[in-house]
């Protein structure tokens, strides 16, 4: 937004007419104009006073609006599981004319300048965010926040004893997860056959060693 003030003066009189122009289209008459102009580049503005004695004089001066650097941050999956998560940032911001320089805030504490943020890794569960601070040139500045978001994963863990040839093993799910109940299980018992039950039973075809797997799926998808 501009101020244009008019501090014309007349020694004999008074000046009883002013006109001013934005890039040769009539913007008002007052003694201060306020006005702004959307896109960027130089524009003349010029003011017009008569006398009451139709003495008429002009003055124009050249404007100039810096373009704004145009913020667009992108992170591979703004939702991530807490196990291998890794959030990479690309910039894709478009400054017109000029060049920006850019600063990094984590909510974590810590802070990077430069174009582009280092891949983050964040050690526990919970909610972050990161703001990046732009400013061009010519002073331009503005400002954009990005929010992440650390799942929680269930920590799979179960206890069975050995079992006898032709009885069933049951498996004792003591599993944990900090962030509820996982809502589903699957179990491998390296025999072909598998369970999708929280605990379940199973009698294995013939004497041996069995490896079995087990994987909790989270209600938000994340496994362990």
């Amino acid at each position: 937004v501009f101020l244009a003030k008019n501090t014309s003066t007349v020694p004999q009189g008074k000046i009883s007419k002013y006109s001013w122009y934005l890039n040769n289209t009539y913007r008002g008459d007052s003694t201060i104009l306020h006005f702004s102009q959307p896109s960027w580049g130089s524009f003349p503005l010029k003011l017009k006073a008569e006398t009451d004695s139709m003495c008429n004089d002009s003055i124009e001066k050249q404007l100039t609006v810096h373009p704004q650097n145009t913020l667009d941050i992108q992170v591979n999956a703004a939702i991530q599981c807490e196990q291998n998560n890794l959030f990479t940032f690309t910039n894709n911001s478009w400054l017109p004319l000029g060049t920006a320089t850019y600063k990094w805030d984590i909510s974590t504490g810590t802070s990077f300048i430069g174009d582009n943020l280092p891949p983050q890794k964040f050690g526990l569960a919970g909610g972050y965010f990161v703001k990046v601070f732009s400013e061009t040139d010519k002073g331009c500045k503005d400002t954009t926040r990005l929010l992440l978001k650390v799942l929680f994963n269930p920590s799979v863990d179960f206890t069975v004893k050995d079992v006898c040839e032709n009885d069933s093993a049951f498996f004792k799910n003591t599993s944990t997860y900090s962030g509820g109940n996982s809502a589903q299980w699957f179990w491998d018992f390296g025999d072909g056959n598998t369970a999708t039950k929280k605990e379940p039973k199973h009698q294995f075809p013939a004497a041996g060693y069995y490896t079995v797997t087990q994987i909790g799926i989270s209600s938000e998808g994340c496994s362990d």
